[in-house]
């Protein structure tokens, strides 16, 4: 039976999260058990636990005193309302974990406050929460960190063994939940649950339930107890680390949202601009117009007022003669006045009609709106697309990617767009005579298209971290990079003679490396890379030590080789069999060395190489260079023998840097007129072309992540993260 403590002895605690011991052999070594023996509604502890179905326990006396309802009772803790069973509060199982444990005590409690395996308990603060043997009783009463802290002794009557009956079990017997008092010997696989004899005569008969003896199937069924048990850890694994992606998703999507906001507003305030000044340019071309065409039209007036009064001079002058000439005086004229005549009525008259007016493109609304940009979002489930509820404020009908920060550049570039845009869709003042000669017409100028080789998607930069200087997250010259199992980016600080690692948007995590030619230092590390099966971070070093270093994950040093071997290290790979794979420039050589720095392969691809800067090997043992002055990259086996070419002018111009994606495709990187990114099969077949309306200023290096992204370090101390696979 469940030993019958005295309530009001040291087993006492206002705690509810009690680390007592269980005596595990005579030697007195203990083990912990981390779950309180006090009641939650009592404080004390637990007399005959019951179990509700929210898995809650309390002592049977003190659920009946809280049972305020004969059919239902409540969680005094979750507050979960559940139905009693018609033989009342007994008809709750008992807490048989916390019954056999109490009972395994033997009425001794030991310390809980030591690491190592606690000694008896003489005493307890109420502080702490905590059982103390005489050694942390001396650090109680010496420590100034314990100063006020309330011991109180535990009775000497409590801890010996004579006042504790020798007869007790260490189990308590399982007994039928609906009659208490049969013990249970089958299990209803029909209603899943273990029964008694007189269930089996009751409410359980042979015809309509399966049922077995509970000794033959007891421990077929802890199997597929245990089986569930480990179903939901693996599930609650999940689970945690679905909240951990869902806390780093929720700050990213806050900066999202920061950075959009503040582009909207910058791009409203330049369209106000540009609209203003287009408003002062139209009232500067209609006063231009307006004047130009007044003096044509007042020169054309003038000029026929004066064939007028000529004309009328000399009507004038022959009305004169025939009223006071005869007609031999009057002939004298004749040759005078018709050749004057013929010359003045040979003038043609002009009948002159102009107008001004100004005229406005009716397409200029929506050509604006969605030059303007629009909210672009994502919603993926398990990397399922998901619909989900927008505010229909926009066009959000595009492909689903993020909207990056606002930056300089990226900012010049759509502004130029938006000027392009009101130059050829603009409402523009017009003028027209019938006289070609003062014909005005004002136009918007137009421009031809770039030309390209093929349409590239357009992408954006989700996000960009870093600046000048020698703190953390800081560079000054980031010309390596490389991406872990973990999605950790890993960058090769050269001139600052460090590694630094950040997660994957770019949160500090740690660096090593500090100048200088000792283990565990690192001079100019130029290129950097990872053992997958290890972690280890791979390092090569330019002039003057010219070597390959290999550190832990954690940045601890591993060992060095190659300084006698290598000249000018440039690129750097680290392919399934852990083998270090380093291509050379000037030299123009690759060597291949295992892990201890033996070489293992050696070949020389002068003929072949220009300026080779990045390279990548699959699980074919096949190595990918890509050269950055023969625009392409060049596949070798170990041997040296030239396999294939990917790319070619045009397609992959001085291309930067090569990798093999996680789905096992190859990402070649440039950076000519913007930033490309172009993705092809391993043998050479594009797949998919994409850009980013940014140029970078020049780009030292580039990796990808498990999760479709490319992270790339630039000269302007920045490392920019795109998504090129949505």
């Amino acid at each position: 039976m469940f030993t019958n403590l005295d309530q009001d002895s040291a087993f006492e605690s206002p705690s509810t999260s009690e680390n007592l011991s269980t005596s595990s052999n005579s030697s007195g070594k203990s083990q912990f058990n981390q779950f309180t023996i006090t009641c939650s509604l009592c404080g004390k502890v637990f007399m005959l636990p019951k179990v509700l179905p929210c898995l809650h326990s309390f002592c049977f006396a003190c659920l009946e005193s809280s049972q305020k309802e004969v059919a239902t009772i409540k969680c005094p803790t979750c507050h979960s309302e559940f139905p009693v069973p018609q033989n009342g509060i007994c008809g709750f199982p008992y807490d048989y974990a916390i019954i056999n444990f109490i009972n395994s005590m033997d009425g001794k409690l030991f310390c809980t406050s030591c690491k190592n395996d606690p000694a008896m308990a003489i005493a307890r603060c109420t502080n702490c929460d905590h059982f103390l043997c005489q050694n942390c009783v001396m650090a109680h009463n010496y420590m100034r960190y314990f100063e006020g802290h309330k011991i109180i002794e535990i009775a000497s009557d409590v801890v010996k063994d004579d006042d504790i009956s020798p007869q007790k079990p260490t189990e308590y017997a399982a007994n039928c939940l609906t009659h208490n008092e049969e013990p249970i010997v089958y299990f209803c696989y029909t209603c899943d649950i273990p029964i008694c004899v007189t269930c089996v005569l009751s409410e359980h008969p042979t015809s309509s339930h399966h049922y077995e003896a509970l000794s033959e199937v007891s421990n077929n069924l802890v199997k597929l107890m245990n089986k569930s048990i480990e179903q939901g850890q693996n599930k609650s694994n999940e689970l945690i680390q679905s909240v951990e992606r869902s806390g780093n998703t929720t700050w990213w999507l806050h900066l999202q949202y920061k950075e959009s906001k503040q582009r909207i507003c910058d791009m409203h305030d330049h369209y106000s601009n540009v609209l203003l000044k287009h408003k002062e340019d139209q009232l500067n071309k209609l006063d231009t117009t307006y004047t130009s065409l007044l003096a044509t039209l007042n020169n054309a007036t003038k000029a026929s007022q004066d064939i007028f009064e000529k004309i009328n001079n000399v009507n004038m002058f022959y009305s004169r003669l025939v009223e006071y000439a005869s007609i031999p005086q009057r002939l004298i004229f004749k040759k005078f006045l018709c050749s004057k005549l013929e010359s003045l009525t040979s003038y043609n008259v002009r009948n002159i009609s102009c107008y001004i007016q100004f005229t406005s493109n009716s397409n200029i609304e929506s050509n604006v709106l969605n030059t303007f940009g629009n909210i672009k979002s994502g919603f993926h489930i398990n990397g399922v697309p998901y619909d989900h509820p927008v505010i229909p404020s926009g066009n959000i009908n595009h492909p689903p990617h993020y909207v990056g920060p606002a930056n300089p550049i990226s900012r010049a570039y759509e502004m130029n767009a938006i000027s392009e845009l009101y130059k050829n869709h603009r409402g523009d003042v017009e003028s027209q005579q019938s006289n070609p000669k003062i014909n005005t017409f004002v136009k918007g100028k137009h421009y031809p298209p770039n030309k390209s080789l093929l349409n590239r998607d357009v992408i954006i930069y989700n996000w960009k971290f870093g600046s000048y200087g020698n703190n953390d997250s800081q560079f000054t010259e980031p010309s390596g990079i490389v991406v872990n199992a973990q999605n950790d980016i890993i960058v090769a600080d050269t001139n600052n003679n460090r590694i630094q690692v950040f997660d994957k948007v770019g949160r500090y995590k740690f660096q090593f490396g500090q100048a200088g030619c000792e283990k565990g230092q690192l001079l100019y590390p130029n290129r950097v890379a990872v053992v997958q099966s290890t972690g280890d971070i791979v390092i090569t070093e330019r002039a003057p030590t010219h070597q390959v270093q290999i550190f832990t994950q954690f940045g601890k040093f591993v060992r060095k080789f190659g300084s006698d071997i290598l000249q000018h290290p440039r690129a750097l790979a680290v392919d399934h069999e852990s083998n270090i794979i380093v291509v050379e420039c000037k030299v123009m050589r690759v060597i291949v060395f295992s892990q201890l720095g033996k070489i293992m392969y050696k070949f020389q691809c002068s003929n072949y190489l220009q300026f080779p800067n990045s390279a990548a090997v699959n699980d074919k043992k096949e190595i990918f260079i890509s050269d950055n002055r023969a625009h392409c990259v060049i596949v070798f086996d170990y041997q040296g023998v030239v396999l294939r070419y990917i790319g070619k002018e045009g397609l992959t111009n001085y291309p930067i840097g090569v990798a093999i994606t996680p789905t096992g495709e190859v990402l070649v990187a440039d950076n000519h007129i913007n930033f490309n990114l172009t993705l092809f099969t391993q043998e050479g077949q594009l797949v998919s072309a994409m850009e980013s309306k940014i140029k970078h200023m020049r780009c030292f290096d580039m990796a990808v992540t498990n999760d479709g992204s490319v992270v790339v370090a630039c000269k302007n101390y920045c490392i920019y993260i795109y998504r090129y696979n949505y």
